[in-house]
């Protein structure tokens, strides 16, 4: 690094601390590999044998031409149909295909249900998988599996520079009409923990040039199960029937085989141009949202028997977060109801269904830009003779709800306020000032009624306030009837009542869709303008939260879908359902064991998606809203919900449900000032999918008035942030331990310093191994460095550490240190102590250092949020370390969080300031800082996209690195300087990732950024095991979203040099990888 002369600096911490004798956690044995044996596999292991072939083949994602929910075209038309500028819906593909034999002759048949997806391998832990590989196709391609197996660097497929000699680089690029053997090996101590479904699913894919190889083509799925499990045939002991679904988007463009396939363009020439140019138009005519290769439900039904006990196996690769949601019923994953489940890219989650109702339903991604295009496909639930269905007994209770839909036209600020989370700038106050003269936003809005004369609303009381746009909140218990009377108030729209999460008799289903795939008959239970209808549903048994994880109910959400379900959605028709065991809820749907319950909706509305009829005349005095996305909570943005309070040391239940567009695929919220629990976890954020509720317990200890906000740096800006209020009731609140009562004082001396920031030192891809100063060589636009192009070095601010308050000398990085990279340093602490941080602002514009999920005092956290520290000044910050920050029974002993600017969130992540901070149960650090656990390495990694034309500093680097640059706008500047970084690093830049043989090492995993900044982290050679809901899971992939932290173990036992990379395509391509490496020999 070289220092500006804005001038820089680190320095080291004070420690004034007594350590205790340290003692492991009566369940750390579950926790991490290090319980485990590194279980080897000898020649006598069972071998499961296949031959599979890469073939080019053709491929039809819409064979029926058709729009199989709603028969309407409007949007599909543009991916299914052949035209002069468009290429249709048949492509050539390379599909996996399996043969008989070696010979490669007699291919087996794939179920049609599959689609293009290669062939479900099947394999039990202790077992050998070998895949003789054929490719029979036109360039060169591998297989390789994603997580959870076991392989040495000859069986790896994975193309990159792994310092591997020649002959250990075949199956890396299998070339045309060559052939290769993998040897996987199915090892306890990288297979299904105790914790685990009975078996877990690995995808597999091409990795030779992995983003494109995919898009390609080639993806499938393996089923890794426990002993005792898989018959000789390969099915399950313990379920009925199983499925895959591979979910995401598959860019045809960006295939191998493109310029073939635009020769199916009736003007191909035109076609040709369009798709080199990279017209937007033709591209996204060409990226198709898919479930196995079909889009819009042209492929087979899947069919179950009502009754059965049914899995799938659902992945998704390449591309954002999609949720899987099967109307009519109930998903569960690791024993959780969910009424939908999360995919991330390279992660595979097995969902488990036992459908009831018979008929067809609608399986979807609830993300509203996907499902609109197409993502969607239908389980058909068979009543089978020879199944006995589920049955339950109504305890003869009815819940009745009387609502109506309403038209309403209202403000995103109605009461005035303005609350942002951070520094006003001009830049936000533009933004701000933009919101409130938008124009009113008509919507609609359900409201609860007295009675079925629809004349008396329900008055909103203190508990209720802060629903604003959301709907009342519908609940019932299991045995109950619930029934919703639902009147259609608005003037020319149909509106439903659609509960997700239940099962539904098909006579009340609340969306139009296709009942017979034979039929374009539309059939669905919807109320014309003027209208009332009744919806009567049953909770049975299979849909009460599992008795055995302790949880009374679940929460889910209820929509409409009269005039379509994106379109519901953004008319802001929705509301919060709570389904309870029986005696889990008081008379007034309040849970029961909580002192306060409230209801929030993460969403990013589209005003013009919600329009599908004119409104022309409706309202001669409303002026329609320009703006196309409202990042909002319950409606309301930049504070404007009221009656978010508490007090300090009640028991609060947060249900949260997230709904996005088509720029965002998840949502990530951050609740400041004190932390939730969830998902077994201590933490201030979590990340949640679209159309899927979670739900946090908070019990504050932190008075004041605080923000829950968007993690996601672009919609803080844009209006995503509500506050709440803590109050001191008189009840007992956490009291910090004094240094003299115990606890330990650590003391840092930080400084938030200018740098030189390199990106990409050595400028060699890691995988083409070309040099990327040639034109012609992948990642080529984010070295150059003409005089119009700023390069690879920036002017950037970072947190450094001194040795003492004069700030002077800088402390030096350690070698186990050096990998941090442009983050701070490690901030260590212990529960039950207190940190201080001796702040210096040595860059030119105001920033602070919050420390995430601490306990700080409302008037710091605010005045630094707002304020931030003047540059050239030095300020005092004090936190406390309460448990509730710490980690949770089942963690491992210390947690990665995060610190970060609070200032100005969106430029100061992007010019750098961020870094790792460390909890840690009492005892486990000694006076130094360092851990006496079983723990030996451990290495905080920060995935973050920086865009730099949003630093602080985009201005000055412009000017010193490209002075040749009039347009900043360029599309093409600008993707130049989206760098996507591991700890500031791309392109295997980023060091001393070096681990021995044998180790304990902890991962800290974290994100910050703004809405592209949705990762998945895949571990090449190793597996990791972590908490997810208070269960150990095994893998090698960990998503993280922005604003989000995770922690992970690994034992390290398989010595090479590994790849670390984004699975999240475009970042992976675009230069977020690493490599780290795994040595037989010490390592400092």
């Amino acid at each position: 690094m070289i220092l500006l002369c804005m001038v820089l600096s680190i320095v080291i911490h004070e420690h004034q601390v007594k350590s205790e004798n340290y003692r492991q956690p009566e369940n750390f044995g579950r926790i991490g590999q290090g319980a485990e044996k590194n279980y080897l596999l000898d020649d006598n292991a069972p071998v499961r044998t296949y031959y599979i072939a890469a073939v080019e083949k053709e491929w039809d994602y819409a064979p029926l031409k058709e729009n199989t929910l709603n028969n309407d075209l409007s949007t599909a038309k543009k991916l299914i149909f052949n035209g002069g500028r468009q290429i249709g819906s048949r492509y050539t593909k390379v599909i996996y295909t399996q043969f008989t034999d070696g010979t490669y002759t007699r291919e087996i048949p794939a179920p049609k249900y599959n689609g293009f997806l290669g062939p479900t391998l099947k394999g039990t832990v202790g077992e050998k998988i070998r895949i003789h590989f054929k490719n029979m196709a036109s360039r060169p391609y591998t297989m390789h599996p994603e997580t959870n197996v076991w392989y040495n660097d000859d069986s790896e497929g994975a193309l990159y520079d792994d310092n591997t000699p020649t002959s250990q680089k075949f199956d890396d690029q299998v070339q045309p009409g060559e052939s290769w053997t993998y040897n996987w090996e199915l090892r306890a101590n990288f297979g299904p923990t105790g914790d685990d479904e009975n078996c877990i699913g690995v995808p597999y894919s091409s990795h030779n040039k992995p983003p494109k190889d995919r898009d390609t083509g080639l993806v499938g799925m393996m089923v890794v199960c426990k002993p005792g499990v898989l018959r000789h045939d390969g099915s399950r002991v313990d379920v009925d029937r199983e499925y895959v679904l591979f979910m995401g988007a598959v860019n045809e463009s960006f295939s191998w085989l493109i310029d073939e396939n635009v020769n199916r363009c009736r003007n191909p020439a035109e076609c040709n141009s369009l798709v080199k140019s990279g017209n937007k138009d033709f591209i996204e005519s060409t990226i198709y949202q898919q479930i196995n290769g079909y889009i819009y439900g042209n492929g087979p039904d899947f069919e179950v028997c009502s009754g059965e006990k049914v899995v799938f196996y659902a992945f998704g690769i390449n591309t954002g977060i999609q949720t899987v949601t099967i109307y009519g019923g109930i998903q569960s994953w690791l024993n959780r109801r969910f009424e939908g489940v999360s995919i991330q890219p390279g992660i595979a989650k097995v969902i488990t269904v036992n459908p009831e109702g018979t008929g067809r339903w609608l399986m979807g991604n609830t993300n509203l830009h996907n499902f609109q295009n197409g993502m969607f496909a239908f389980v058909k639930v068979n009543q089978c003779p020879w199944i006995k269905p589920l049955t339950t007994i109504p305890s003869g209770k009815i819940v009745r709800f009387y609502l109506a839909a309403e038209d309403i036209i209202t403000s995103p600020t109605p009461n005035g306020i303005l609350a942002r989370a951070g520094h006003l700038t001009k830049e936000r106050a533009i933004r701000e000032q933009q919101s409130i003269n938008a124009g009113k936003i008509h919507h609609g809005r359900f409201i609860q009624y007295t009675d079925e004369t629809f004349t008396t609303p329900v008055a909103k009381t203190a508990e209720t306030e802060h629903f604003a746009d959301f709907g009342p909140h519908v609940y019932a218990e299991v045995g109950d009837i619930l029934e919703v009377v639902l009147k259609n108030k608005l003037k020319n729209r149909k509106a439903s009542f659609v509960p997700v999460g239940i099962d539904i008799d098909k006579k009340f289903e609340g969306i139009l869709y296709r009942n017979n795939r034979e039929s374009k008959k539309l059939c669905g239970r919807l109320a014309m303008p003027g209208e009332t209808k009744l919806y009567r549903f049953v909770i049975r048994d299979n849909v009460s939260p599992n008795p055995k994880l302790g949880l009374r109910c679940f929460s889910s959400f209820y929509h409409s879908a009269g005039e379509g379900y994106v379109e519901d959605v953004n008319f802001r028709l929705t509301g919060p359902m709570t389904i309870c065991k029986r005696g889990g809820l008081y008379w007034n749907g309040k849970q029961v064991g909580y002192d306060k319950q409230f209801f929030l909706q993460a969403s990013v509305y589209n005003p013009k998606e919600s329009l599908r009829n004119p409104y022309e005349g409706m309202y001669p005095a409303y002026r329609p809203t320009t703006i196309t996305r409202f990042p909002s909570i319950n409606g309301l943005q930049y504070g404007n919900v009221k009656g978010l309070e508490m007090c300090a040391g009640e028991t609060v239940l947060l249900s949260i449900l997230g709904f996005a567009g088509d720029e965002d695929r998840y949502q990530s919220i951050i609740f400041e000032g004190n932390s939730v629990k969830y998902s077994g976890q201590n933490v201030d954020a979590i990340s949640i999918g679209n159309g899927i509720s979670a739900t946090v317990i908070m019990t504050p200890d932190n008075i004041g008035v605080w923000l829950i906000k968007s993690g996601q740096t672009n919609l803080q800006e844009d209006g995503m942030i509500a506050k709440y209020i803590v109050r001191d009731c008189g009840r007992k609140s956490y009291i910090p331990k004094s240094i003299s009562s115990g606890g330990k004082l650590w003391r840092y001396f930080i400084a938030a310093v200018g740098v030189e920031w390199e990106y990409i030192e050595r400028k060699i891809h890691p995988v083409t191994l070309g040099d990327m100063r040639d034109p012609n060589t992948d990642g080529h636009l984010y070295v150059r460095d003409t005089m119009k192009f700023i390069g690879t070095k920036y002017a950037k601010a970072v947190y450094r550490e001194f040795t003492d308050g004069s700030f002077k000398h800088l402390v030096k990085r350690s070698f186990r240190d050096y990998h941090l990279g442009i983050l701070g340093p490690f901030v260590r602490v212990e529960v039950g102590d207190t940190l201080e941080i001796v702040y210096k602002n040595m860059v030119n514009f105001p920033n602070t250092i919050n420390m995430r999920n601490l306990k700080g005092d409302n008037h710091m956290v605010r005045d630094q949020a707002e304020n931030g520290v003047p540059p050239g000044k030095t300020t005092t910050f004090r936190w406390y370390v309460p448990e509730r920050s710490g980690p949770g029974p089942f963690d491992p002993n210390c947690v990665g969080r995060s610190y970060d600017s609070t200032t100005n969130p969106l430029k100061d992540s992007n010019t750098g300031l961020f870094g790792p901070l460390i909890v840690c149960r009492k005892g486990v650090l000694d006076k130094n800082g360092n851990r006496n656990d079983n723990v030996d390495r451990e290495f905080a990694v920060n995935f973050e996209k920086y865009d730099e034309t949003k630093s602080h500093f985009f201005k000055l680097n412009t000017r010193l690195y490209a002075p040749g640059r009039k347009d900043c706008n360029d599309p093409v500047f600008v993707e130049s300087n989206q760098m996507r970084a591991i700890n500031g690093f791309m392109y295997f830049n980023t060091p001393a990732l070096n681990i021995s043989v044998g180790e304990q090492v902890s991962w800290y995993i974290m994100s910050t950024g703004d809405k592209s900044s949705q990762h998945s982290i895949k571990f090449h050679g190793q597996a990791l095991t972590m908490n997810v809901f208070g269960k150990t899971k095994r893998t090698s992939v960990i998503s993280s979203e922005a604003g989000t932290y995770y922690t992970a173990e690994m034992l390290a036992d398989h010595a090479s040099l590994w790849l670390m990379s984004n699975h999240v395509g475009e970042n992976m391509f675009k230069g977020s990888m690493a490599r780290y490496t795994i040595t037989e020999d010490p390592v400092p």
